[in-house]
């Protein structure tokens, strides 16, 4: 469009002569009709298209350049509405503003002017999936959403992304948060990325989600009101409450995720103290499996694969006899 209305502005008689069209007061004009005449739009449009390739929206002809004169005036004003305002020292702390007023909104807090700057850009999260093994069961750490939506609900700690933090580091801060444990005591995995645009019913809310495996007593539950946290629980893994959100089909595909790696590695070591009788280890199993072992078959396999070493202390269980400890081997191949 732009182009064809080069072309015919160039090719109007009356403009001066570089285009090839003289004015009708000049002696010698050609007149309309003749060959040369007939050729010289064809040259006009050819240098108005090098003009375009060449110097984009800049014009060697002043009267090319008046016909297009609103192209780059309207550019302008889509980057000053498009383009933030703020000096490159003034990005973080708008990131952090944004955040505030976001993480603000995701907690219940009535929606304010730019809450969700840039509305076209998700918010991201991460949620925490913490289990656990007691008394032969697996549980899963849930919180008592206080607010809308899905306030009275449970669901998995988590929280938005901060603009000054690593995705890990944001979980390990929700970790802490809930269960007071560092990195450093956890095995703590990056298991998916979960996005589906209606997860959310406020905004669009992608999560990126970790699960977390904690020994026994290094989870500590919390009392609705206590130390001004939601209210904290324990549940059997594969059967918990209605959960929030799309929290019920990231825990059936943590689980799913589990049980899969429990055939090939050795991650279920890392819910059992330094040293473990073997009843204990096949407890840990069991309860990841959802379903009993033969005591016999599973004792064999741990002889065979060599993942486990006896030690020499034994530890006394019931009115039974005193059973030995053993320990993960770390050279032994899973």
């Amino acid at each position: 469009g732009v182009v064809s209305k080069v072309w015919r502005d160039a090719t109007v008689p009356g403009t001066d002569g570089e285009c090839g069209a003289a004015s009708p007061l000049t002696p010698g004009a050609r007149p309309p009709g003749s060959v040369a005449h007939a050729a010289e739009p064809v040259k006009a449009r050819a240098r108005a298209q090098d003009d375009v390739r060449g110097a984009g929206l800049y014009w060697k002809r002043e009267d090319v350049r008046r016909a297009v004169w609103a192209r780059p005036a309207a550019a302008a004003v889509a980057m000053t509405t498009d383009t933030p305002t703020d000096t490159p020292q003034d990005m973080p702390q708008r990131a952090m503003r944004t955040h505030e007023t976001r993480a603000n909104t995701l907690n219940g807090a009535a929606p304010t002017p730019g809450a969700f700057e840039r509305a076209d850009r998700p918010a991201v999260t991460v949620d925490v999936v913490i289990l656990t093994v007691r008394t032969g069961r697996l549980e899963v750490l849930l919180v008592r959403r206080d607010h809308a939506p899905f306030a009275g609900m449970w669901g998995f700690p988590g929280g938005l992304v901060r603009p000054d933090e690593s995705l890990e580091d944001a979980a390990l801060r929700e970790l802490r948060q809930e269960t007071g444990a560092s990195g450093a005591d956890v095995y703590l995995e990056q298991l998916y990325t979960f996005g589906e645009p209606a997860r959310d019913p406020r905004t669009r809310v992608i999560t990126v989600v970790y699960y977390v495996l904690e020994r026994p007593g290094q989870i500590h539950t919390r009392a609705p009101g206590s130390d001004g946290g939601a209210e904290a629980q324990l549940f059997p893994a594969y059967d918990t409450p209605p959960l929030a959100f799309d929290h019920g089909d990231i825990l059936r595909y943590t689980l799913q995720r589990l049980r899969g790696k429990l055939e090939y590695t050795t991650i279920g070591f890392q819910l059992l103290p330094p040293e473990f009788t073997l009843s204990e280890l096949q407890e840990v199993y069991e309860a990841i499996l959802n379903r009993p072992l033969d005591k016999r078959n599973f004792r064999k396999k741990l002889l065979i694969t060599r993942i486990v070493e006896p030690t020499q202390r034994m530890k006394m269980v019931g009115q039974h006899r005193p059973a030995r400890l053993y320990r993960f081997n770390p050279k032994a191949s899973a």
